[in-house]
């Protein structure tokens, strides 16, 4: 079974999150048996988020420093993007997402941030040397 955690800061855009639980919800349905055994699960640092334009959501599991080893078993990390005025960028200095970010970096496990996400996944020091995309390329800071 592969394990896929989406990773969801405060403001994290509810669209972006709904992409992911869709794909994959839909795939254990009625996609090709062969990719049928995948598991996604929401984290992040707090039981749950406010999303940027309403809406909260709880978390199927609290990631903090006595249990990060246990998510260092999933194959992917998914962070959506947020907005900023939401509070997405308050908490993108968290011990706990730089050890994950450092492990999943080091251990070249997969990492897909969207959108503003970037922002938090650059600035955890960890994305050396990678490619990544970003829509604010433009303003030279990333």
């Amino acid at each position: 079974m592969k394990k896929i955690a989406v990773f969801l800061f405060e403001g994290a855009e509810l669209f972006e999150i709904a992409t992911f639980t869709d794909i994959f919800g839909w795939n254990n349905v009625v996609g090709l048996k062969e990719f049928r055994d995948i598991k996604l699960e929401t984290i992040s640092y707090k039981e749950s988020i406010k999303c940027t334009w309403g809406g909260e959501i709880k978390v199927e599991k609290v990631i903090t420093e006595e249990n990060i080893a246990i998510f260092f078993d999933y194959d992917a990390l998914i962070i959506p993007g947020g907005f900023g005025k939401a509070n997405f960028f308050e908490e993108k200095n968290n011990e706990i997402f730089k050890k994950l970010i450092k492990y999943f970096s080091e251990n070249n496990k997969i990492i897909v941030a969207i959108c503003s996400a970037v922002i938090n996944l650059l600035e955890s020091g960890y994305i050396k040397d990678k490619k990544v995309t970003t829509y604010l390329l433009g303003n030279k800071r990333y």
